[in-house]
């Protein structure tokens, strides 16, 4: 993918040869395509199809903030001329320490996806690699690492990584941990010889997917030269990302709040070719902030179950995707929900009448209980779509109001023909996440009202 100046000046801007200027046609052995960006202005893609390419990828972003602008016409003309299409990053790694490394690289990941909008049956994602950015070698193979699991997350196949072996054994250490994780390389080396340099130890094996083999290539429909590839395989639609795995489906958790900080994940799905692997992501909101960022729980299982951990206040989404026998992989499932109470401590005092207490059978072992009417808890600052309380319920209990922002939503009742702890009492459902005080006011006298937890979620 070397930018203008490496067409203008083939020879100096490409260190490892000198440009083959043999034409496409003296190749016959390889599907070819080519890789386009700005420089090459205004294609005909009817006449690159006609000439016998058959793929092209086009650069759709570069760093944080650089957006191709002849990204969106490429795209779409090489499509309704039939050739199969695909988009690219040239990275730009930066980060004055290892935390700021990461969070660089996701978010140019991140502008990537929202330019690059990578789809069903397009090509799957790429990685230009051809700028360190002064990083330390550790740091850049952090910064490589963050940037696919990203993207892999949002489009469900492991990008392709662009380079060459000169790059990669300088300044990624000739690390073999992206090839023995699955990711293709396209790799740049201009050369008479039959095959190029490959660094990772032949990738790990596997060697060269894509090979970028001339920067000067003469195409029908493109005015100057262009780099020309060959794809090393019969299909090129192999790389294309693929919608034919159906999605998994959580299973558990089955209810939208738990009274445990430990509950089941549960996932299952089906695939004719057989499930060969899950992975299963979640992702986190307290009962006062927004959606983080997905985290896997497990990758590449066979298992379709597990225990989960959760912290009180918090509220967890998980969702799975599949991988068949021959390496496709499935769309993330829709998501499934539950929140973990707050404690009842969290819960603070706005009157008197109210003890604290601990009890075995009680969520986190405490409580709070009064028979006094009127007495009121407050729990301020929450920004949420679903509220409820946990309480116990009984034959003689008693029953209070809920207010939000001093509004009365709920009137409740814990008076039931049996005993029980931990039951969630109160649901509310807003018709979108809102931000405010829940208050809860006692209307009963000489009756038994004990609070165990307040389930705050933003879902």
């Amino acid at each position: 993918m070397r930018r203008a100046i490496a067409m203008l000046v083939a020879a100096a801007a490409v260190a490892l040869s000198t440009p083959m200027a043999v034409p496409a046609s003296a190749t016959p052995t390889y599907p070819l395509g080519i890789d386009v960006s700005r420089w090459q202005e205004t294609i005909d893609w009817g006449s690159v199809k006609a000439d016998g390419y058959g793929f092209v990828f086009a650069k759709a972003t570069e760093g944080n903030t650089h957006d191709d602008p002849r990204y969106v016409s490429n795209r779409a003309g090489a499509r309704k001329a039939g050739l199969h299409a695909g988009a690219y990053h040239f990275a730009r790694p930066n980060g004055p320490t290892p935390g700021d490394v990461v969070a660089d690289a996701i978010a140019e990941a991140d502008h990537f996806l929202s330019v690059a909008r990578p789809a069903a049956s397009d090509l799957r994602p790429v990685l230009d690699m051809e700028a360190h950015g002064s990083l330390s070698r550790g740091d850049l193979i952090s910064w490589t690492s963050a940037w696919l699991s990203e993207v892999e997350d949002a489009v469900g196949v492991k990008p392709i990584i662009y380079t060459t072996a000169s790059f990669w054994n300088s300044y990624m250490g000739g690390t073999t941990t992206f090839a023995s994780a699955g990711h293709p390389l396209w790799v740049a080396h201009y050369t008479n010889n039959p095959s190029p340099n490959v660094p990772a130890e032949n990738w790990a094996g596997h060697g060269w997917t894509l090979w970028q083999w001339t920067a000067s290539a003469r195409v029908d429909g493109i005015e100057g030269d262009v780099a020309e590839d060959r794809y090393n395989g019969s299909r090129i639609s192999d790389l294309k990302i693929d919608p034919s795995v159906a999605a998994p489906r959580m299973t558990a958790p089955r209810r939208p709040s738990v009274t445990r900080t430990v509950f089941k994940v549960a996932w299952s799905g089906a695939d004719a070719s057989g499930i060969a692997g899950y992975d299963v992501r979640y992702r986190q909101a307290s009962a006062r902030s927004g959606f983080g960022r997905f985290r896997r729980l497990v990758t590449d299982t066979l298992a379709t179950s597990r225990r989960f951990s959760g912290d009180p206040g918090r509220t967890y989404c998980f969702s799975a995707r599949a991988r068949d026998g021959a390496g496709n992989v499935s769309a993330w499932s829709s998501e499934r929900c539950t929140a973990v109470p707050l404690d009842d401590r969290d819960m603070k005092k706005a009157s008197a009448g109210w003890t604290r207490r601990t009890g075995d059978d009680h969520f986190l072992r405490t409580f709070t209980v009064t028979r006094r009417r009127g007495a009121a808890l407050r729990a301020r600052d929450l920004r949420v779509k679903r509220v409820a309380i946990v309480a116990d319920v009984c034959p003689r209990c008693g029953s209070f109001a809920l207010r939000w922002n001093g509004r009365l939503i709920q009137r409740v009742s814990l008076k039931r023909s049996t005993s029980r702890t931990r039951v969630v009492v109160g649901m509310t459902v807003f018709d979108r996440v809102r931000s405010g005080t829940l208050k809860l006011v006692v209307t009963s006298r000489h009756r038994r009202v004990i609070v165990d937890g307040l389930i705050a979620s933003p879902r």
